[in-house]
């Protein structure tokens, strides 16, 4: 089993609700698993907030929306068979 990793820096519409959780919360957030279009392989996307300025570890929710700069998307899927 192989993991393949790609970047997309700017959100879509569909992934409008995993952005406003990871802004809120400063976590990382995931999809529940999808099949791709074209591959029909497994799929998830990772939603991570980029804040402006260093957070405390107990930032508030509403520091973390307002420091928030932009998002990185990771789009991982798995080639090959899966168990």
């Amino acid at each position: 089993m192989y993991l393949f990793v790609k970047f997309r820096l700017h959100p879509y519409q569909e992934d409008r609700e995993n952005v406003l959780r990871a802004r809120a919360s400063g976590k990382g957030v995931l999809t529940a698993p999808f099949r791709l279009l074209k591959t029909n392989r497994l799929g998830v996307i990772l939603t991570f907030a980029v804040y402006k300025t260093d957070l405390p570890s107990n930032a508030m929710p509403n520091e973390r929306i307002q420091a928030t700069d932009g998002y990185d998307l990771i789009h991982l899927y798995v080639r090959g068979n899966v168990s």
